[in-house]
């Protein structure tokens, strides 16, 4: 039997208690090969406005905060030595549980962190959820965004960028490599729907990402939708309530 994994509610409202004075942030979140890094990057670098990188704190600063009894889906994870290979074995359903309990334990890091580094400052948030509807419990979901990408762009992407080469080596080097990483190819397409799925019930707008749109295009068709201005190019203040 798969090990059963839930959200700590409680995780829940705390963070959005913890975040309910941060009317800066914004949070563009979206599947793999979508674009929310490029993204916020370009919005960055119009604005001046920081970029929090999920990616950068999930697997990096994030690993010695995981708490057994805080964070219990998080620690079984990423505390295992064979944790991708551990996760690739699972089937959806308890994968699926898993990233939603994380997503919640994620939100109790993040919010703190968010709260005491940038107060009600702008900050814009780079990805890590997988599960809008747990996001939407602890922030405005009119301060989300939710990147899309078709199954056969974000297929191309992964057996084409260089970038993103280290993960299919890693995928492909487990006992099992070549079935392995047509798992991960199925579980990141599964993921992304289920991403764009719960970001449109949860009343989050929805931009699709094209082969043929540019990284600047996308980001201004984002800073639209989240009400981020930008003049001239030159840094603006900071973003509305």
């Amino acid at each position: 039997m798969p090990p059963v994994f839930e959200v700590d509610r409680a995780l829940v409202r705390e963070a959005a208690l913890s975040l309910a004075s941060a009317r800066g942030l914004r949070w563009v979140i979206g599947g793999a090969c979508s674009g929310k890094s490029s993204v916020c990057r370009t919005i960055s670098r119009w604005t001046g406005v920081p970029v929090f990188d999920m990616d950068e704190h999930i697997y990096g600063r994030y690993m010695s905060r995981y708490s057994q009894s805080r964070h219990p889906a998080s620690s079984a994870w990423f505390k295992r030595r064979d944790g991708l290979a551990w996760v690739l074995s699972l089937p959806w359903e308890a994968f699926d549980d898993l990233n939603r309990a994380t997503n919640a334990e994620f939100l109790d890091l993040v919010a703190r962190d968010v709260s005491e580094r940038y107060g009600d400052r702008p900050v814009l948030v780079d990805g890590g959820i997988t599960h809008p509807s747990v996001l939407a419990a602890v922030v405005d979901p009119a301060r989300i965004a939710c990147l899309a990408v078709d199954d056969a762009e974000s297929r191309r992407i992964w057996e084409e960028d260089e970038a993103r080469s280290g993960m299919r080596r890693a995928v492909e080097g487990l006992p099992g490599g070549a079935e392995r990483w047509a798992t991960f190819l199925t579980f990141d397409e599964r993921m992304s729907a289920t991403i764009e799925r719960e970001a449109r019930e949860q009343g989050i707008v929805v931009l699709a990402r094209t082969r043929s749109a540019s990284v600047e295009e996308l980001s201004r068709v984002v800073m639209g939708a989240l009400g981020i201005e930008r003049e001239d190019g030159a840094a603006t203040g900071p973003f509305g309530p």
